[in-house]
């Protein structure tokens, strides 16, 4: 298969996948405010079905990426060091090179520690590695190091399982218009644990977009410096707090936006939250 129709296929998977999801977008639930394609529960599967269908799985250390390829013309590649072997013929403390398709926007960073689940290529006509990511979409996985030794495929089922159980209720956003001058609009933005048990995050890793005037806008949040790259532990009605900056331009002759929100990080053996929420924010004086 050549890459013009490798391209064409993912195309139309990817297609197939926005579909179902603009018809729940509908519905005020659920959003996907970037790229990536589907909810977790689309991407992993069942988490047992996640660890048995990857060929090889390695706890590693990211040393460098090469996105120099885009999604319409070949896979991204990330090359690690290896840490430790979950399952599969890897050479521990060896460099592993891996790709994954751009259709899914990689996030790999030099010095990240990932758990990766990976599958044998086994044809060269797309990707030019032995190895690419096996997920279907990503939730980025990563590790907290001091936790290395405990992670075995008993212990990854276990955590893969909790964030199922934890994605199985969303949090609830609020937002609100803090203030307003002549070029930009301030939006105070709340993330509630209203479930019965606590869950983390990395507000660093919340992406955020809206639509307005038929396009789609990304948005940073200001969650504050004691949030960045971190992990929190949000309890029961425990919540974070941050700031959007949205500029007038952007919303000519828009009353009101759907500010929808995406987590796709979980780190072990953390009990966290990933998947979509969204909420309508009025921008009427």
């Amino acid at each position: 298969m050549d890459k013009r129709i490798h391209n064409l296929i993912m195309l139309a998977v990817f297609i197939t996948m926005i579909i179902p999801m603009a018809t729940r977008c509908a519905g005020g639930r659920l959003a996907e405010p970037d790229e990536r394609a589907t909810e977790t529960g689309d991407r992993a599967g069942e988490p047992d079905e996640l660890i048995t269908e990857a060929d090889a799985i390695a706890v590693v250390e990211i040393l460098s990426t090469d996105y120099t390829a885009t999604a319409s013309d070949g896979p991204m590649y990330a090359e690690a060091k290896v840490l430790k072997v979950l399952k599969g013929n890897i050479s521990t403390w060896r460099k592993l090179r891996f790709g994954e398709t751009g259709w899914w926007s990689p996030t790999y960073k030099e010095g990240e520690r990932r758990i990766v689940f990976l599958s044998r290529v086994t044809s060269k006509d797309y990707y030019e590695s032995e190895w690419h990511t096996t997920h279907t979409g990503s939730v980025d996985f990563f590790f907290v190091e001091d936790s290395l030794e405990s992670i075995s495929q008993v212990s990854l089922s276990d955590f893969l399982k909790e964030i199922q159980d934890a994605s199985n209720t969303s949090p609830k956003i609020e937002f609100s218009v803090t203030q307003k001058d002549a070029t930009t609009r301030m939006l105070s933005i709340k993330v509630i644990n209203d479930s019965n048990q606590a869950f983390w995050l990395n507000p660093s890793r919340i992406a955020a977009s809206f639509d307005a005037n038929q396009i789609r806008y990304s948005c940073e949040i200001n969650w504050g410096d004691d949030k960045e790259n971190t992990w929190i532990k949000i309890e029961p009605t425990s919540s974070i707090s941050g700031l959007i900056h949205l500029r007038d331009e952007e919303l000519r002759e828009v009353n009101g936006i759907e500010v929808m929100l995406s987590h796709l990080s979980a780190c072990f053996p953390y009990r966290c939250w990933t998947g979509f929420e969204s909420a309508n924010v009025s921008l009427e004086d």
